[in-house]
């Protein structure tokens, strides 16, 4: 873990790496958690497999939500992206602003209009309004936490930003 700075230490510089978190999580869920939905490790930074301590909460109300869609879906859950820190964030293209910053969003894979179908409409039904399409290749489907300042909002979004 990274941590401390002036030997003070602050929430936005202790780091939790991702295999910390994998431990603690399947002591207290088991191996439900191993074979729900393709790797809970997604949801962590891609380069460097770690998420500031102050957005853990973040990840675990997502990780509660992906494991209600793995539940209820014949489809399985493919993570493309949870947790960014800026520079991975840069290197893909994310917004400035990006709720993937905090660790508010996930990007899921949809290989199917059937899949992109049930998972709007699980995402809806519990209580997921801020969803965005983005129909180009690989086709995505992403989603954020309910915060109280966002309205809902609900788009299908080509490359270059552009809302259809």
């Amino acid at each position: 873990m990274r941590g401390m700075e002036g030997g003070r230490s602050s929430p936005f510089h202790k780091f939790i790496k991702m295999e910390e978190f994998m431990k603690e999580t399947i002591l207290k869920e088991g191996k439900e958690l191993e074979i729900s939905f393709t790797k809970i490790d997604s949801l962590f930074c891609r380069c460097c497999q770690e998420i500031p301590a102050a957005y853990l909460k973040n990840l675990i109300a997502l990780k509660r939500i992906l494991l209600r869609l793995a539940r209820s879906s014949p489809f399985p859950l493919i993570i493309l992206s949870g947790y960014r820190c800026e520079n991975y964030n840069k290197k893909v293209g994310g917004e400035k602003n990006s709720p993937h910053l905090k660790g508010l969003a996930v990007d899921l894979l949809v290989k199917s209009p059937e899949e992109r179908f049930f998972l709007i409409k699980q995402l809806l039904l519990i209580g997921i309004s801020r969803i965005v399409l983005y129909p180009d290749l690989p086709p995505v489907l992403h989603f954020e936490l309910p915060q109280h300042s966002l309205k809902p909002f609900f788009a299908l979004r080509l490359k270059g930003g552009k809302d259809v």
